[in-house]
């Protein structure tokens, strides 16, 4: 079953002929109707908009800053003096202030971001050439999707991450945990977007920032006061339970449905040809269209996406090979017409459903770390097991991916040690599968292609 998902590029131009219904609903303009009706001051986008223009403009590092631990000593000097100048602590507040809305406010659809594009110009007003955005109707565009707030988001990231490992440095640990706060918060804002490549970038965003702070507990923990322990423990405990979900892609698969068929579901033959017949260089006349029922493609389509959904909340072997067989069986009694357009509008969700299940994992195993030291800090000690936690300290959810059971908690020389039982499913006590060539657990969904590997994932403290 071949699927992609829409990206930046992929446009689908709409024909122009009387029959197409202009004045149709569509799920697209209506879930943006919804965006635009949120206050300005609620959303997070025209903060991180011009912060990162204001970077831009700046000359900051792109990439030499995100992991300098292989700086030169002048390299570093350099990124600290720019983290210092006045324009980046501007940049950073800006960041910071963003993060903290409740709403990110994208408009999904777009072929360009219209707030990005007026910040642009009111920021650079001498360019001689002011950027511009034509508005989105019905009748010049079906998909687009700009992807560039993912990236804004990225880069934003980046620097709250290079700041925090110098503040580290300077033994500023209030500078650390606000700044991993905010990308905690701001992974979460885009992790609420609805397209999944949005929640992918969302969950890539927050295990970074986990690691920020599994890297900065284990170097010392003794610079981490209880109140910033019990600021990024509510900070986790918010951000550990990501939730997998196709509703974006639903939304725009009804909006696409809407636009390619009349108004009793059937699809439009001129349609087809002016726009989803190019793209796969087929005819039109190679394809029966009588065949072919939108709604009869959208009940396919969420019996297939809460297949995903409901497989993202067992253990990752659990169900997988049985849903999948089933899918493609459903796949192949698709008509004609409703699989073309599947197979230009589905994104493979195998790997992001594991990609966010161990983003979960990692969030949750510091959430345990700090539960652990917080512990020691009230009692004196550390606990000698996850059952004697306060209820206070404990977190909510502990599940480990691989196993649907408990992740594995043990003190070992005076450190917590988490751990996942990784996929072969027991606990090995701590005796990890990183040795010879099999530097990382087995995947989920890739067990049978190569043996699974006898011992353990450690989580916290970070492994080498």
């Amino acid at each position: 079953m071949a699927v992609l998902l829409p990206l930046a590029s992929a446009t689908i131009a709409v024909a122009d002929e009387p029959s197409f219904r202009l004045d149709a609903w569509s799920p697209l303009q209506d879930r943006n109707a919804q965006i635009e009706a949120i206050p300005l001051e609620q959303r997070a986008w025209p903060g991180l908009a011009r912060a990162h223009i204001l970077l831009e403009r700046s000359g900051f590092p792109e990439t030499s800053f995100y992991d300098h631990h292989d700086m030169t000593l002048e390299e570093r000097a350099s990124l600290e003096a720019r983290l210092e100048q006045p324009k980046t602590i501007q940049i950073l507040q800006l960041v910071h202030e963003a993060a903290a809305r409740p709403h990110l406010g994208i408009i999904t659809g777009a072929v360009c971001d219209p707030t990005y594009t007026s910040i642009w110009n009111e920021i650079n007003p001498e360019a001689s050439e002011q950027r511009r955005c034509d508005p989105i109707t019905p009748d010049t565009l079906v998909l687009s999707s700009s992807i560039e707030h993912l990236q804004v988001s990225r880069r934003l990231s980046q620097v709250l991450h290079a700041d925090s490992r110098i503040a580290l440095e300077r033994n500023n640990t209030d500078r650390v945990v606000d700044n991993v706060l905010a990308r905690l918060r701001l992974a979460r804002l885009v992790y609420g977007e609805p397209l999944l490549i949005e929640k992918l970038v969302g969950a890539s965003l927050a295990q970074s920032a986990a690691n920020d702070i599994a890297y900065a507990l284990a170097r010392d923990p003794s610079k981490f006061t209880e109140p910033n322990l019990n600021k990024l423990a509510a900070e986790l405990e918010r951000s550990s339970d990501l939730r997998f979900s196709l509703d974006g892609e639903r939304t725009i698969t009804q909006d696409v449905l809407v636009r390619a068929t009349d108004d009793a579901g059937n699809y439009q033959p001129g349609w087809f040809a002016a726009s989803t017949l190019l793209m796969l260089h087929q005819k039109p006349e190679e394809l029966d269209f009588t065949t072919g029922n939108a709604k009869q493609a959208l009940h396919w389509y969420d019996t297939w996406s809460q297949a995903y959904h409901d497989a993202s909340q067992t253990p990752w072997e659990k169900s997988h090979q049985e849903t999948t067989a089933q899918l493609e069986l459903g796949y192949e009694q698709l008509d004609p017409v409703s699989a073309i357009l599947f197979d230009i509008l589905l994104p493979v969700p195998d790997n992001a459903v594991a990609s966010i299940s161990i983003t979960n994992m990692h969030l949750r195993a510091v959430s345990i770390a700090i539960a652990a030291h917080r512990h020691r800090l009230v009692h004196g000690e550390w606990p000698h097991s996850l059952e004697v936690l306060d209820p206070a300290l404990r977190p909510k959810i502990l599940i480990d991916p691989y196993t649907g059971n408990e992740l594995l908690f043990r003190i070992v020389d005076d450190q917590p040690l988490i751990y996942s039982a990784s996929a072969d499913g027991d606990d090995d006590r701590c005796r990890t599968v990183y040795n010879g060539e099999d530097r990382l657990p087995t995947l989920p969904f890739y067990k049978t292609q190569r043996p699974t590997p006898d011992g353990d994932w450690i989580l916290y403290p970070p492994q080498p």
